[in-house]
Protein backbone atom coordinates (compact mmCIF):
# COMPACT_ATOMS: atom_id res chain seq x y z
CA UNK A 1 0.00 0.00 0.00
CA UNK A 2 1.55 3.29 -1.09
CA UNK A 3 0.20 6.80 -0.52
CA UNK A 4 0.99 8.41 -3.87
CA UNK A 5 0.02 11.99 -3.02
CA UNK A 6 1.94 12.77 0.13
CA UNK A 7 2.36 16.53 0.43
CA UNK A 8 1.88 19.12 3.17
CA UNK A 9 -1.84 19.61 2.45
CA UNK A 10 -2.47 15.94 3.23
CA UNK A 11 -0.47 15.77 6.46
CA UNK A 12 -1.96 17.06 9.72
CA UNK A 13 0.29 17.87 12.66
CA UNK A 14 -0.21 18.83 16.28
CA UNK A 15 -0.50 22.62 16.49
CA UNK A 16 1.51 22.62 19.71
CA UNK A 17 4.10 20.17 18.43
CA UNK A 18 4.48 20.38 14.63
CA UNK A 19 6.89 17.45 14.62
CA UNK A 20 4.03 15.17 15.73
CA UNK A 21 1.89 13.87 12.84
CA UNK A 22 -1.74 13.43 13.88
CA UNK A 23 -3.31 12.29 10.60
CA UNK A 24 -2.68 11.64 6.91
CA UNK A 25 -5.64 12.14 4.57
CA UNK A 26 -6.51 11.58 0.89
CA UNK A 27 -6.30 7.81 0.79
CA UNK A 28 -9.05 7.28 -1.80
CA UNK A 29 -6.68 6.63 -4.70
CA UNK A 30 -4.05 4.63 -2.84
CA UNK A 31 -3.01 1.59 -4.92
CA UNK A 32 -1.86 -1.86 -3.88
CA UNK A 33 0.98 -2.62 -6.30
CA UNK A 34 4.36 -4.33 -6.24
CA UNK A 35 6.90 -1.98 -4.70
CA UNK A 36 8.92 -1.57 -7.90
CA UNK A 37 5.86 -0.20 -9.73
CA UNK A 38 4.53 2.28 -7.20
CA UNK A 39 7.30 3.41 -4.83
CA UNK A 40 8.55 6.94 -5.41
CA UNK A 41 9.78 9.83 -3.27
CA UNK A 42 6.83 11.89 -2.00
CA UNK A 43 6.13 15.30 -3.48
CA UNK A 44 6.87 16.61 0.00
CA UNK A 45 10.60 16.27 -0.72
CA UNK A 46 10.64 16.50 -4.53
CA UNK A 47 11.88 19.70 -6.12
CA UNK A 48 13.02 21.08 -9.47
CA UNK A 49 16.78 21.03 -9.58
CA UNK A 50 19.79 18.74 -9.38
CA UNK A 51 19.74 16.09 -6.68
CA UNK A 52 22.76 16.20 -4.35
CA UNK A 53 25.28 13.40 -4.31
CA UNK A 54 24.19 10.52 -2.16
CA UNK A 55 24.60 11.22 1.55
CA UNK A 56 26.64 14.38 0.86
CA UNK A 57 25.43 17.31 2.93
CA UNK A 58 24.78 20.42 0.79
CA UNK A 59 26.70 23.53 1.79
CA UNK A 60 25.99 27.21 1.40
CA UNK A 61 28.56 29.21 -0.59
CA UNK A 62 31.34 30.90 1.35
CA UNK A 63 30.31 34.36 0.10
CA UNK A 64 26.75 34.04 1.42
CA UNK A 65 27.10 37.06 3.73
CA UNK A 66 28.16 39.27 0.85
CA UNK A 67 25.04 38.51 -1.22
CA UNK A 68 22.07 40.82 -1.45
CA UNK A 69 18.71 39.73 -0.02
CA UNK A 70 17.38 38.44 -3.32
CA UNK A 71 20.45 36.33 -4.08
CA UNK A 72 20.49 34.97 -0.53
CA UNK A 73 16.90 33.81 -0.90
CA UNK A 74 17.62 32.26 -4.28
CA UNK A 75 20.56 30.39 -2.74
CA UNK A 76 18.75 29.25 0.39
CA UNK A 77 15.78 27.70 -1.40
CA UNK A 78 17.69 24.96 -3.25
CA UNK A 79 19.93 24.48 -0.20
CA UNK A 80 16.93 23.77 2.03
CA UNK A 81 15.33 21.54 -0.61
CA UNK A 82 18.53 19.52 -1.03
CA UNK A 83 18.98 19.25 2.74
CA UNK A 84 15.45 17.86 3.10
CA UNK A 85 16.13 15.43 0.26
CA UNK A 86 19.33 14.18 1.91
CA UNK A 87 17.53 13.71 5.22
CA UNK A 88 14.76 11.76 3.50
CA UNK A 89 17.25 9.62 1.60
CA UNK A 90 19.17 8.86 4.79
CA UNK A 91 16.04 7.88 6.70
CA UNK A 92 14.78 5.69 3.85
CA UNK A 93 18.05 3.78 3.71
CA UNK A 94 17.88 3.29 7.46
CA UNK A 95 14.20 2.35 7.79
CA UNK A 96 13.44 0.72 4.41
CA UNK A 97 16.64 -0.25 2.57
CA UNK A 98 14.70 -1.90 -0.29
CA UNK A 99 13.08 1.38 -1.33
CA UNK A 100 16.17 3.00 -2.92
CA UNK A 101 16.35 0.11 -5.40
CA UNK A 102 12.69 0.67 -6.27
CA UNK A 103 13.36 4.39 -6.74
CA UNK A 104 16.28 3.59 -9.04
CA UNK A 105 14.10 1.26 -11.10
CA UNK A 106 11.86 4.22 -11.94
CA UNK A 107 14.67 5.60 -14.09
CA UNK A 108 14.53 2.64 -16.49
CA UNK A 109 12.61 2.25 -19.75
CA UNK A 110 10.90 -0.92 -18.54
CA UNK A 111 9.43 0.89 -15.53
CA UNK A 112 8.12 3.70 -17.72
CA UNK A 113 6.42 1.19 -20.00
CA UNK A 114 4.91 -0.80 -17.13
CA UNK A 115 3.59 2.37 -15.53
CA UNK A 116 2.05 3.68 -18.75
CA UNK A 117 0.42 0.59 -20.21
CA UNK A 118 -2.65 1.14 -18.05
CA UNK A 119 -2.85 4.87 -18.74
CA UNK A 120 -2.45 5.24 -22.49
CA UNK A 121 -5.62 7.32 -22.60
CA UNK A 122 -4.15 9.88 -20.19
CA UNK A 123 -0.53 9.90 -21.29
CA UNK A 124 -0.99 9.35 -25.00
CA UNK A 125 -0.17 6.52 -27.37
CA UNK A 126 2.78 8.39 -28.98
CA UNK A 127 4.65 8.40 -25.67
CA UNK A 128 4.06 4.68 -25.14
CA UNK A 129 5.13 3.92 -28.71
CA UNK A 130 8.32 5.92 -28.15
CA UNK A 131 9.11 3.84 -25.08
CA UNK A 132 8.42 0.60 -26.94
CA UNK A 133 10.74 1.56 -29.79
CA UNK A 134 13.37 2.37 -27.18
CA UNK A 135 12.83 -1.02 -25.58
CA UNK A 136 13.30 -2.75 -28.95
CA UNK A 137 16.83 -1.40 -29.27
CA UNK A 138 19.23 -4.32 -28.97
CA UNK A 139 21.36 -2.87 -26.18
CA UNK A 140 18.30 -1.91 -24.12
CA UNK A 141 16.60 -5.27 -24.58
CA UNK A 142 19.75 -7.20 -23.66
CA UNK A 143 20.11 -5.15 -20.51
CA UNK A 144 16.53 -6.00 -19.61
CA UNK A 145 16.54 -9.77 -20.21
CA UNK A 146 20.25 -10.51 -19.86
CA UNK A 147 22.64 -12.40 -22.13
CA UNK A 148 23.26 -16.12 -22.56
CA UNK A 149 26.68 -17.80 -22.60
CA UNK A 150 27.16 -16.74 -26.22
CA UNK A 151 26.54 -13.06 -25.57
CA UNK A 152 23.07 -13.07 -27.12
CA UNK A 153 19.76 -12.03 -25.56
CA UNK A 154 18.28 -14.80 -23.43
CA UNK A 155 14.87 -14.03 -24.91
CA UNK A 156 14.26 -12.59 -28.36
CA UNK A 157 12.57 -9.21 -28.40
CA UNK A 158 8.99 -9.59 -29.68
CA UNK A 159 9.00 -6.04 -31.06
CA UNK A 160 10.21 -5.16 -34.54
CA UNK A 161 10.09 -1.79 -36.26
CA UNK A 162 10.93 -0.73 -39.79
CA UNK A 163 12.74 2.53 -40.42
CA UNK A 164 9.45 3.98 -41.66
CA UNK A 165 7.81 2.94 -38.39
CA UNK A 166 10.53 4.60 -36.34
CA UNK A 167 10.29 7.83 -38.31
CA UNK A 168 6.49 7.83 -38.03
CA UNK A 169 6.48 7.25 -34.26
CA UNK A 170 9.20 9.83 -33.76
CA UNK A 171 7.19 12.43 -35.68
CA UNK A 172 4.06 11.64 -33.66
CA UNK A 173 6.01 11.85 -30.42
CA UNK A 174 7.43 15.27 -31.31
CA UNK A 175 3.88 16.53 -31.92
CA UNK A 176 2.69 14.99 -28.65
CA UNK A 177 5.55 16.54 -26.68
CA UNK A 178 4.86 19.94 -28.22
CA UNK A 179 1.19 19.77 -27.22
CA UNK A 180 2.06 18.69 -23.69
CA UNK A 181 4.28 21.77 -23.39
CA UNK A 182 1.44 23.93 -24.69
CA UNK A 183 -0.91 22.49 -22.10
CA UNK A 184 1.63 23.16 -19.34
CA UNK A 185 1.99 26.78 -20.48
CA UNK A 186 -1.79 27.25 -20.42
CA UNK A 187 -1.98 25.86 -16.89
CA UNK A 188 0.86 28.14 -15.83
CA UNK A 189 -0.79 31.22 -17.33
CA UNK A 190 -4.17 30.36 -15.81
CA UNK A 191 -2.50 29.76 -12.46
CA UNK A 192 -3.60 26.21 -11.70
CA UNK A 193 -1.64 23.16 -10.67
CA UNK A 194 -1.32 20.08 -12.88
CA UNK A 195 -3.87 18.11 -10.88
CA UNK A 196 -6.57 20.68 -11.60
CA UNK A 197 -9.83 19.04 -12.69
CA UNK A 198 -11.05 22.00 -14.72
CA UNK A 199 -13.51 23.32 -12.14
CA UNK A 200 -13.64 27.09 -11.64
CA UNK A 201 -15.18 28.69 -8.58
CA UNK A 202 -18.04 31.15 -9.23
CA UNK A 203 -15.93 33.97 -7.84
CA UNK A 204 -13.18 33.36 -10.39
CA UNK A 205 -15.44 32.71 -13.37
Amino acid sequence: IWHNDLHTDNIFVDENNPTQITAIIDWQSVPVYPMFLTAHPPSLVEYDGPKPERFVQPRLPANMKEMNTRDKQATKEPFLAQTLWIYYETQVNKEAPDLPRAFKYRETVQWEICSLIGSIFDDGEPYVQKLLTELAREEVWEKLVGEDDHGRSRVSCPLEYTQDDLEKYHEEYVKWERDVERKARVFEEVGVYTGWNGAVSPGDY
